[in-house]
């Protein structure tokens, strides 16, 4: 029975007649059932009714007709103050903010509901200027409105401003709460998140999802997996997350059976994050038959999962692609028809420059209807891993817009193809840098840099603290490789030790191997084998073959016993490598 057949002709009270209209209008689910009803309210002469006009326009916004809305609105002969927030919302539910304000401008007493209203829909919007001048003009704001501003200077990357407000609430609730714990967990503000849950009165599902996600954005998928166990109730997210956890630490064995053994439930999230995972595990590298065998998983799930959407066809199409196979990549974008959208675009333009296909690349390239700066971008990058500088700089100077990340795609392309000079030259002239600037920088003069260049590189980390940008693991592992070109020795042992007491940062495996590589570069081969065996992890391949190439470099009697100790341990981690043989076999042959 749909909303308008059961209704009565003549009621016998007024209040009955009210009640079963209201249930009417309640029932409706789309324009067409809300209209009909309306029809019959205003053939009963009853259009005037300031109750049931309510009713209707809150049902117009629900079905996201605010033109419905406004016409019931205009027949009011005097609308009360839910009227007009009413017809506020159904602007804010159809994305319309501007009518929204002008609908809060007109109301004889605008609430703090209607206020809140519009905040959020600027929020919604992510127009945070318009939403703190609402939230500024405010009388007095309330606890959904703070933490609607909280919420919005999360999402936009400014925790700062988003603590900021919080400190400043004259209350708090679960929500606002979690609103900063959020903030900080998108953010990749895993230590400061831990704090905000720690000190949180209660958590919830969300609460403990939130921290579970920062945990998994630090990469640490162990303590994820562990705070999982802690939580009172779990719900498909806290599963996700969970399954998510696995696949950050590199167990796609757990993964898969955390998705198909113990989830009491999925969802289309559940499935695109193991796709996803799958993805991320065959860019990361591991050869040809890593990613063969991670293919066959993914088509097996990829053909098993009741629906898809964009990210599980991204996932699909990335999959083929490290695997080589861009002709079922394209078989399946070409059978997508008018669902190609941007997104898939730029992964089929990209397996195709990547592969070395760049007239491909930049057919699709051309097709696009709307190019992204993400598009652009990836263009740039692309022409540059085909050693095509020039055509990377002419789509550099053809962009209509350019951020940080295109200005950092043409560095890569000069730095990649071993232009330093134009890299330091563009390098100068960017109107913004940020990590991966810096990083690029370093990683040029790390691999490209003359003896005359040493200075240069070295001077770039001071150059990043006067901007107020902090260095990270890859900007001190590219100080230390130019150290141990140049055989800096003072110079490397200040940052190795400034990595954890200026910054916090804890050397890795990299970091011991270059430090090993400098010592034994300068002859100070005991010192570097005292290093690699004192490392606080196990040592590799590349530890082991750096103190053999300083005893190729310092050859004696004792360094040869090392070189055969240090041999023996790279055969073992590499049994195929034929690199350790033949370097011992130079050492030796001076004592032969």
């Amino acid at each position: 029975m749909d909303a308008v057949s059961w209704l009565p002709l003549a009621p016998t009270t007024h209040h009955a007649l009210q009640h079963e209209w209201a249930a009417a209008i309640s029932r409706c689910s789309n324009v067409e059932e809300g209209r009909a009803v309306h029809a019959r309210i205003v053939a009963a002469a009853r259009h005037t009714d300031v109750y049931l006009c309510n009713l209707v326009i809150h049902m117009f916004g629900r079905c996201g007709s605010s033109g419905d809305a406004r016409r019931v609105f205009a027949t009011v002969r005097h609308p009360n103050d839910h009227s007009w927030t009413l017809l506020l919302g159904a602007y804010i539910q159809s994305g319309n903010v501007e009518a929204a304000k002008q609908v809060l401008d007109a109301m004889p007493r605008p609430n703090v509901v209607a206020w809140t209203l519009l905040l959020q829909g600027y929020a919604d919007k992510g127009h945070l200027e318009a939403a703190k001048a609402t939230f500024d003009a405010m009388p007095q704001p309330n606890i959904v409105s703070w933490t609607a501003m909280l919420a919005l200077y999360g999402s936009n990357g400014n925790v700062e401003a988003a603590h900021l407000m919080f400190d400043g609430m004259p209350q708090y609730s679960l929500v606002s709460w979690n609103a900063l714990l959020f903030a900080y967990a998108a953010s990749g503000h895993g230590e400061k998140a831990e704090r905000v849950f720690n000190a949180m009165p209660e958590h919830n599902l969300q609460s403990w999802c939130s921290m579970m996600s920062a945990f998994n954005e630090a990469g640490n998928g162990e303590r994820a997996a562990a705070l999982f166990q802690q939580m009172p109730g779990r719900d498909v997210v806290a599963w996700n997350s969970l399954l998510r956890a696995r696949i950050v630490t590199g167990d796609l064995d757990a993964a898969k059976t955390t998705l198909v053994h113990y989830m009491p439930q999925h969802n289309l999230i559940s499935w695109n994050t193991y796709m996803s995972g799958l993805a991320q595990h065959g860019a990361a590298g591991g050869g040809t038959a890593a990613a063969a065998a991670i293919l066959d998983e993914a088509a097996g799930v990829f053909d098993a999962i009741p629906e898809w959407n964009v990210v599980t066809v991204n996932s699909m199409l990335s999959c083929y692609s490290q695997a080589g196979r861009l002709g079922d990549a394209r078989q399946l974008f070409d059978c997508l028809g008018g669902r190609q959208d941007l997104v898939l675009h730029t992964t089929m333009f990209v397996a195709y420059a990547q592969r070395g296909h760049l007239e491909e690349a930049k057919v699709l390239f051309d097709k696009l209807p709307y190019c992204s700066l993400v598009s652009w971008n990836a263009m740039v990058v692309a022409y540059g891993q085909s050693e095509d500088v020039h055509g990377a700089h002419r789509l550099f100077s053809q962009a209509p817009h350019r951020n940080v990340a295109t200005w950092n795609a043409l560095l890569s392309v000069y730095a990649r193809n071993g232009h330093l000079w134009a890299a330091r030259a563009l390098f100068d002239v960017m109107p913004a840098r940020d990590l991966l600037s810096w990083n690029t920088m370093l990683a040029a003069y790390a691999h490209l840099g003359g003896d005359d260049e040493c200075e240069r590189g070295t001077e770039v980390v001071t150059s990043m603290a006067w901007e107020g940008t902090a260095p990270d693991e890859v900007s001190y592992l590219c100080l230390l490789v130019v150290c141990n070109h140049f055989g800096l020795l003072h110079t490397g042992c200040r940052y190795f030790a400034s990595m954890a007491s200026d910054y916090g940062l804890q050397p890795g495996k990299e970091h011991y191997s270059a430090m090993a590589g400098i010592l034994g570069r300068l002859g100070l081969v005991h010192e570097a084998e005292g290093l690699i065996t004192l490392m606080p992890c196990a040592a590799d391949a590349v530890s082991w073959t750096a103190l053999l190439g300083a005893c190729h470099i310092h050859p004696s009697r004792q360094q040869l016993r090392r070189a055969h100790e240090a041999a023996k341990k790279v055969a073992a981690l590499e049994p195929h490598s034929v690199a350790p043989h033949i370097l011992l076999s130079a050492i030796a042959a001076p004592h032969e």
